[in-house]
């Protein structure tokens, strides 16, 4: 499972392809050169083949962003797991060195964090 380093740079890679594929992405006129004759039959399906092309890039960008968040997401959930597990361990420790001389226990035993989710990884 990813942990929340792997989350991080998943997301980092996830916005930086969303943002070089924003760079080249431009309305579908501004591709064709001053070379270009235009309009006609021909030409009306360039324009739309063209906006099509451009609608899903524009959907492809979406998609890493929303990935890229999804990631930052679950890095910040696996950070807050780790807290609490060395929250756990550190009461663990004192409560197994907190023994009253009868050998009672003088706090309960702490309870051990649930992951969030199966992905979550510490």
């Amino acid at each position: 499972m990813p942990t929340s380093l792997e989350f991080d740079h998943a997301a980092a890679l996830y916005d930086r392809v969303a943002a070089d594929i924003a760079t080249v992405l431009g309305p579908p006129a501004a591709m064709l050169g001053a070379e270009t004759v235009s309009g006609g039959m021909l030409g009306l399906v360039v324009e739309a083949t063209l906006d099509a092309a451009t609608a899903n890039v524009a959907s492809c960008i979406r998609d890493f962003q929303d990935s890229a968040a999804l990631c930052r997401q679950r890095a910040e959930a696996c950070r807050e797991f780790a807290a609490e597990i060395t929250t756990y361990h550190r009461d663990l420790d004192f409560w197994t060195a907190d023994v009253a001389p009868d050998g009672v226990r003088i706090v309960p035993r702490p309870t051990r964090p649930t992951k969030p989710a199966s992905w979550v990884e510490v």
